[in-house]
């Protein structure tokens, strides 16, 4: 898929966007989550440091963080691909692959820089896998009031929400929220302009034969 996205009308005029990507639905049961990216644990474009660059793998459930008040959470920055497949037939399942062309962004500065149409430091997509769509999540204001919450069977047949995102705002500076970002780093807004953001994704299924481990991808990036 060569996807374009260009900002329209009063979303030119926000100072950052939240994000600029694709949203997948996939099969409930390729719940085995392995990728090439920053890990193992959460990571964005504004909190990454910690985290190293490579192939990791776990299950999708064990990427949400139970919080109180539900949020998003489990993101993985820098991500160039992910394999779901399913654990009782190891192998099957999907690959889904990223590559922009746009420009790249700048290194980030330890002291801040201007605001750009992807965050400063990015190289690759942010990554996100939930049980949960980001509607139900925003309409939650308590996590017993996620659909299926504490029924694990139920939960394990909901659909897999898969989120790619070529550009990704960061998640705040010092826990004081997204809207302290620009006052301590700006390089993590995601600005609006004329150019679109431009990026491929490649989906191709994976067979028992290809592996489990997600090297076999390696040589294409």
């Amino acid at each position: 898929m060569e996807v374009k996205v260009t900002a329209l009308g009063a979303a030119r005029k926000l100072k950052s966007l939240p994000r600029i990507g694709t949203l997948l639905p996939v099969a409930c049961r390729l719940s085995r989550l392995t990728w090439l990216g920053c890990g193992p644990g959460e990571s964005y474009p504004d909190r990454k440091g910690a985290n190293d660059w490579g192939v990791y793998s776990g299950d999708v459930d064990q990427q949400h963080t139970d919080y109180i008040v539900p949020s998003e959470c489990g993101g993985k920055a820098d991500m160039h691909w992910v394999a779901l497949t399913d654990p009782t037939s190891p192998g099957h399942g999907l690959c889904v692959s990223y590559l922009s062309s746009d420009n790249r962004p700048p290194p980030d500065k330890l002291h801040g820089a201007v605001a750009g149409r992807r965050p400063n430091g990015t190289k690759g997509a942010q990554l996100s896998a939930s049980r949960w769509t980001v509607a139900e999540i925003m309409q939650s204001r308590h996590r017993q009031e996620l659909p299926s919450y504490g029924d694990v069977a139920a939960l394990q047949a909901r659909p897999i929400q898969l989120h790619v995102d070529t550009a990704h705002m960061g998640v705040g500076a010092a826990g004081y929220g997204p809207g302290e970002v620009w006052a301590v780093a700006p390089q993590f807004y995601v600005r609006a302009e004329a150019e679109p953001w431009t990026y491929d994704l490649r989906l191709r299924p994976l067979s028992a034969g290809t592996g489990q481990d997600g090297s076999m991808f390696l040589g294409s990036w």
